[in-house]
Protein backbone atom coordinates (compact mmCIF):
# COMPACT_ATOMS: atom_id res chain seq x y z
CA UNK A 1 0.00 0.00 0.00
CA UNK A 2 1.32 3.41 -0.98
CA UNK A 3 2.34 5.51 2.05
CA UNK A 4 1.16 8.98 3.06
CA UNK A 5 -1.33 9.64 0.28
CA UNK A 6 -3.79 12.53 0.73
CA UNK A 7 -6.85 12.46 -1.50
CA UNK A 8 -9.83 14.86 -1.53
CA UNK A 9 -13.10 14.34 -3.36
CA UNK A 10 -16.54 16.00 -3.16
CA UNK A 11 -19.87 14.15 -3.15
CA UNK A 12 -23.45 15.51 -3.12
CA UNK A 13 -25.93 13.72 -0.79
CA UNK A 14 -29.73 14.01 -0.66
CA UNK A 15 -31.52 14.42 2.71
CA UNK A 16 -33.31 11.34 3.98
CA UNK A 17 -31.07 8.98 2.01
CA UNK A 18 -28.58 6.30 3.01
CA UNK A 19 -25.37 5.86 1.03
CA UNK A 20 -22.81 3.07 0.93
CA UNK A 21 -19.48 3.85 -0.71
CA UNK A 22 -17.01 1.02 -1.35
CA UNK A 23 -13.50 1.69 -0.02
CA UNK A 24 -10.63 0.79 -2.32
CA UNK A 25 -6.89 1.15 -1.81
CA UNK A 26 -3.87 1.11 -4.08
CA UNK A 27 -1.42 -1.71 -3.47
CA UNK A 28 1.37 -3.31 -5.47
CA UNK A 29 -1.36 -5.26 -7.24
CA UNK A 30 -3.22 -2.09 -8.27
CA UNK A 31 -6.59 -0.77 -7.00
CA UNK A 32 -8.28 -3.36 -4.79
CA UNK A 33 -11.14 -3.47 -2.32
CA UNK A 34 -10.29 -2.87 1.32
CA UNK A 35 -10.99 -6.44 2.40
CA UNK A 36 -10.48 -8.62 5.44
CA UNK A 37 -7.05 -9.69 4.22
CA UNK A 38 -5.74 -6.10 4.24
CA UNK A 39 -7.41 -5.38 7.58
CA UNK A 40 -5.34 -8.14 9.17
CA UNK A 41 -2.35 -5.80 8.84
CA UNK A 42 -4.01 -2.35 8.86
CA UNK A 43 -6.32 -0.31 11.10
CA UNK A 44 -9.06 1.92 9.64
CA UNK A 45 -10.32 5.01 11.42
CA UNK A 46 -13.23 7.29 10.43
CA UNK A 47 -13.28 10.88 11.67
CA UNK A 48 -15.67 13.82 11.36
CA UNK A 49 -13.45 16.74 10.33
CA UNK A 50 -16.25 19.10 9.24
CA UNK A 51 -18.60 21.46 11.05
CA UNK A 52 -21.95 20.47 9.56
CA UNK A 53 -24.64 18.55 11.43
CA UNK A 54 -26.67 17.06 8.60
CA UNK A 55 -25.28 13.51 8.80
CA UNK A 56 -27.33 11.32 11.13
CA UNK A 57 -24.91 8.40 11.17
CA UNK A 58 -21.48 7.65 9.71
CA UNK A 59 -19.62 4.37 10.03
CA UNK A 60 -17.40 1.89 8.26
CA UNK A 61 -19.18 -1.39 7.68
CA UNK A 62 -18.16 -4.75 6.26
CA UNK A 63 -20.22 -6.72 3.77
CA UNK A 64 -19.17 -9.62 1.64
CA UNK A 65 -15.65 -9.33 2.94
CA UNK A 66 -15.20 -5.71 1.73
CA UNK A 67 -15.34 -2.40 3.63
CA UNK A 68 -17.79 0.42 2.95
CA UNK A 69 -18.32 3.96 4.16
CA UNK A 70 -21.94 4.07 5.34
CA UNK A 71 -23.62 7.49 5.57
CA UNK A 72 -27.17 8.27 6.65
CA UNK A 73 -28.33 11.83 5.91
CA UNK A 74 -30.87 13.53 8.15
CA UNK A 75 -34.30 13.93 6.56
CA UNK A 76 -35.54 17.37 5.61
CA UNK A 77 -36.05 19.76 2.71
CA UNK A 78 -33.57 22.59 3.18
CA UNK A 79 -33.21 25.47 0.74
CA UNK A 80 -29.49 25.71 1.43
CA UNK A 81 -26.74 23.11 1.19
CA UNK A 82 -24.67 21.99 4.20
CA UNK A 83 -20.97 21.26 3.84
CA UNK A 84 -19.68 18.14 5.58
CA UNK A 85 -16.24 16.56 5.72
CA UNK A 86 -15.08 13.14 6.89
CA UNK A 87 -11.64 11.56 6.90
CA UNK A 88 -10.61 7.93 6.52
CA UNK A 89 -7.19 7.02 7.82
CA UNK A 90 -5.58 3.65 7.17
CA UNK A 91 -2.55 2.84 9.33
CA UNK A 92 -0.34 -0.23 9.33
CA UNK A 93 -0.58 -1.94 12.67
CA UNK A 94 2.35 -0.95 14.85
CA UNK A 95 3.24 2.08 12.68
CA UNK A 96 3.09 5.66 13.91
CA UNK A 97 2.22 7.32 10.58
CA UNK A 98 -0.86 6.92 8.42
CA UNK A 99 -0.37 4.89 5.28
CA UNK A 100 -3.35 6.52 3.55
CA UNK A 101 -5.32 9.64 4.50
CA UNK A 102 -8.51 10.33 2.58
CA UNK A 103 -10.66 13.43 3.10
CA UNK A 104 -14.12 13.47 1.58
CA UNK A 105 -16.08 16.71 1.24
CA UNK A 106 -19.83 16.21 1.16
CA UNK A 107 -22.64 18.59 0.35
CA UNK A 108 -26.05 17.62 1.71
CA UNK A 109 -29.27 19.17 0.52
CA UNK A 110 -30.86 19.86 -2.84
CA UNK A 111 -29.16 21.37 -5.87
CA UNK A 112 -29.81 24.90 -7.07
CA UNK A 113 -31.78 25.50 -10.25
CA UNK A 114 -29.76 25.95 -13.43
CA UNK A 115 -28.90 29.65 -13.64
CA UNK A 116 -28.22 29.39 -17.37
CA UNK A 117 -31.87 28.39 -17.93
CA UNK A 118 -32.96 31.51 -16.07
CA UNK A 119 -30.76 33.62 -18.35
CA UNK A 120 -32.97 32.63 -21.28
CA UNK A 121 -36.23 33.71 -19.63
CA UNK A 122 -38.34 36.54 -21.00
CA UNK A 123 -41.08 38.44 -19.23
CA UNK A 124 -44.08 36.18 -18.69
CA UNK A 125 -42.21 32.91 -19.28
CA UNK A 126 -42.87 30.05 -16.90
CA UNK A 127 -40.02 28.92 -14.66
CA UNK A 128 -39.96 25.14 -15.06
CA UNK A 129 -39.24 23.37 -11.77
CA UNK A 130 -36.84 20.43 -12.01
CA UNK A 131 -36.93 18.03 -9.06
CA UNK A 132 -33.27 17.23 -9.65
CA UNK A 133 -32.41 20.87 -8.84
CA UNK A 134 -35.45 22.42 -7.11
CA UNK A 135 -33.79 25.15 -5.02
CA UNK A 136 -34.04 28.80 -6.07
CA UNK A 137 -31.62 31.09 -4.26
CA UNK A 138 -32.50 34.61 -3.19
CA UNK A 139 -30.36 35.95 -6.04
CA UNK A 140 -32.11 33.72 -8.58
CA UNK A 141 -35.55 34.81 -7.31
CA UNK A 142 -34.48 38.45 -7.55
CA UNK A 143 -33.38 37.80 -11.13
CA UNK A 144 -36.71 36.19 -12.04
CA UNK A 145 -38.61 39.06 -10.38
CA UNK A 146 -36.60 41.64 -12.34
CA UNK A 147 -37.28 39.85 -15.64
CA UNK A 148 -40.99 40.08 -14.84
CA UNK A 149 -40.63 43.76 -13.92
CA UNK A 150 -41.37 42.92 -10.29
CA UNK A 151 -44.84 41.72 -11.10
CA UNK A 152 -46.00 38.17 -10.45
CA UNK A 153 -43.87 35.27 -11.68
CA UNK A 154 -45.04 31.79 -12.65
CA UNK A 155 -43.47 28.46 -11.67
CA UNK A 156 -44.60 25.29 -13.41
CA UNK A 157 -44.30 21.56 -12.92
CA UNK A 158 -45.95 18.45 -14.29
CA UNK A 159 -49.64 19.33 -14.41
CA UNK A 160 -49.52 22.57 -12.40
CA UNK A 161 -48.56 26.24 -12.38
CA UNK A 162 -48.23 28.69 -9.50
CA UNK A 163 -48.20 32.45 -10.05
CA UNK A 164 -47.17 34.74 -7.20
CA UNK A 165 -45.10 37.76 -6.22
CA UNK A 166 -41.52 36.75 -5.33
CA UNK A 167 -40.01 40.17 -4.63
CA UNK A 168 -37.42 40.21 -1.81
CA UNK A 169 -37.88 36.54 -0.99
CA UNK A 170 -35.29 34.26 0.57
CA UNK A 171 -34.28 30.94 -0.98
CA UNK A 172 -37.05 28.37 -1.53
CA UNK A 173 -37.14 24.65 -2.24
CA UNK A 174 -39.81 23.83 -4.85
CA UNK A 175 -39.42 20.03 -4.69
CA UNK A 176 -42.77 18.31 -5.35
CA UNK A 177 -44.27 14.84 -5.66
CA UNK A 178 -47.56 12.99 -6.10
CA UNK A 179 -47.08 10.46 -3.34
CA UNK A 180 -50.36 9.08 -1.94
CA UNK A 181 -51.24 9.37 1.75
CA UNK A 182 -52.05 5.91 3.07
CA UNK A 183 -54.10 7.15 6.04
CA UNK A 184 -56.38 9.21 3.81
CA UNK A 185 -56.92 6.41 1.30
CA UNK A 186 -57.71 3.99 4.12
CA UNK A 187 -60.23 6.23 5.89
CA UNK A 188 -62.15 7.52 2.86
CA UNK A 189 -62.49 4.39 0.75
CA UNK A 190 -65.43 5.72 -1.31
CA UNK A 191 -63.56 8.80 -2.57
CA UNK A 192 -61.28 9.23 -5.53
CA UNK A 193 -58.05 11.06 -4.66
CA UNK A 194 -55.15 12.90 -6.26
CA UNK A 195 -52.21 14.19 -4.22
CA UNK A 196 -49.71 16.97 -4.86
CA UNK A 197 -47.15 17.69 -2.16
CA UNK A 198 -44.46 20.33 -1.75
CA UNK A 199 -42.64 18.85 1.28
CA UNK A 200 -40.48 21.93 1.93
CA UNK A 201 -43.62 24.05 2.36
CA UNK A 202 -42.34 27.20 0.58
CA UNK A 203 -44.17 30.32 1.76
CA UNK A 204 -44.68 33.37 -0.42
CA UNK A 205 -45.15 37.04 0.48
CA UNK A 206 -48.74 37.13 -0.72
CA UNK A 207 -51.32 34.63 -1.90
CA UNK A 208 -50.79 33.36 -5.42
CA UNK A 209 -52.88 31.49 -7.96
CA UNK A 210 -52.40 27.74 -8.16
CA UNK A 211 -53.72 26.04 -11.30
CA UNK A 212 -53.92 22.27 -11.77
CA UNK A 213 -54.54 20.38 -14.98
CA UNK A 214 -57.42 17.94 -14.26
CA UNK A 215 -58.04 16.81 -17.83
CA UNK A 216 -57.01 13.28 -16.96
CA UNK A 217 -59.47 12.86 -14.09
CA UNK A 218 -62.43 15.18 -14.76
CA UNK A 219 -64.47 12.42 -16.36
CA UNK A 220 -64.04 9.99 -13.46
CA UNK A 221 -64.70 12.86 -11.02
CA UNK A 222 -67.89 13.90 -12.92
CA UNK A 223 -66.72 17.50 -12.76
CA UNK A 224 -66.91 17.55 -8.94
CA UNK A 225 -63.72 18.71 -7.23
CA UNK A 226 -62.90 19.43 -3.61
CA UNK A 227 -59.46 20.67 -2.54
CA UNK A 228 -57.98 20.23 0.95
CA UNK A 229 -54.73 21.01 2.66
CA UNK A 230 -53.45 18.11 4.78
CA UNK A 231 -51.49 19.20 7.84
CA UNK A 232 -51.20 17.88 11.38
CA UNK A 233 -53.46 14.92 10.69
CA UNK A 234 -56.36 17.13 9.56
CA UNK A 235 -57.86 18.18 6.24
CA UNK A 236 -58.73 21.85 5.75
CA UNK A 237 -60.96 22.82 2.83
CA UNK A 238 -59.58 25.29 0.28
CA UNK A 239 -62.07 27.15 -1.94
CA UNK A 240 -61.45 26.26 -5.58
CA UNK A 241 -62.91 26.82 -9.03
CA UNK A 242 -63.21 24.19 -11.75
CA UNK A 243 -63.20 25.29 -15.39
CA UNK A 244 -64.74 22.81 -17.78
CA UNK A 245 -63.57 24.90 -20.75
CA UNK A 246 -59.84 24.38 -20.13
CA UNK A 247 -60.00 21.45 -17.67
CA UNK A 248 -58.30 23.25 -14.81
CA UNK A 249 -58.78 23.57 -11.08
CA UNK A 250 -57.76 26.90 -9.55
CA UNK A 251 -57.31 27.98 -5.94
CA UNK A 252 -55.46 30.65 -3.98
CA UNK A 253 -52.68 30.05 -1.43
CA UNK A 254 -49.58 31.71 -0.02
CA UNK A 255 -48.00 28.41 1.07
CA UNK A 256 -47.31 25.32 -1.00
CA UNK A 257 -47.86 22.23 1.10
CA UNK A 258 -49.68 18.92 0.86
CA UNK A 259 -52.75 19.30 -1.33
CA UNK A 260 -55.46 16.66 -1.56
CA UNK A 261 -58.00 16.65 -4.41
CA UNK A 262 -61.08 14.47 -4.18
CA UNK A 263 -64.49 14.02 -5.83
CA UNK A 264 -66.64 14.10 -2.69
CA UNK A 265 -66.85 16.56 0.18
CA UNK A 266 -65.20 15.34 3.37
CA UNK A 267 -67.12 16.20 6.54
CA UNK A 268 -65.06 14.21 9.04
CA UNK A 269 -61.80 16.01 8.34
CA UNK A 270 -59.75 14.47 11.17
CA UNK A 271 -57.59 11.78 9.59
CA UNK A 272 -55.29 11.11 12.54
CA UNK A 273 -56.33 11.96 16.16
CA UNK A 274 -54.34 14.64 18.00
CA UNK A 275 -52.78 12.12 20.37
CA UNK A 276 -51.30 10.17 17.47
CA UNK A 277 -50.04 13.24 15.57
CA UNK A 278 -48.42 14.58 18.75
CA UNK A 279 -46.70 11.24 19.30
CA UNK A 280 -45.46 11.23 15.72
CA UNK A 281 -44.12 14.77 15.94
CA UNK A 282 -42.12 13.88 19.04
CA UNK A 283 -40.43 11.07 17.13
CA UNK A 284 -39.60 13.18 14.08
CA UNK A 285 -36.14 14.51 13.44
CA UNK A 286 -36.10 18.14 14.71
CA UNK A 287 -34.43 19.24 11.45
CA UNK A 288 -37.22 17.76 9.37
CA UNK A 289 -39.77 20.22 8.04
CA UNK A 290 -43.20 18.85 9.10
Amino acid sequence: MRPSILVRITVWLTPGSVYRFPIRVVTADGSVALDEGILESYNVKLGNTGKGESIAQASISNAGGSSYLLLSVKAGWPAEATEEQYSIKITKKGASKDSVSLKIDFKTGYKEADSSALDNLSEGDEVEVNNDAPVYTADQLAKIAKINRYRKSTFSGEGWTFTANINDMKAINMLYNNNPVKEILTKYEDNNFEFLTFPAGPKFNTAGEFVMDVSGIEQSYNGAFFVYRYLGGKLTAIPSAYSEDDSTLTFSTDTLGRFVITDKEIKDAVVIPDSETNSDSQNQNPNKNP
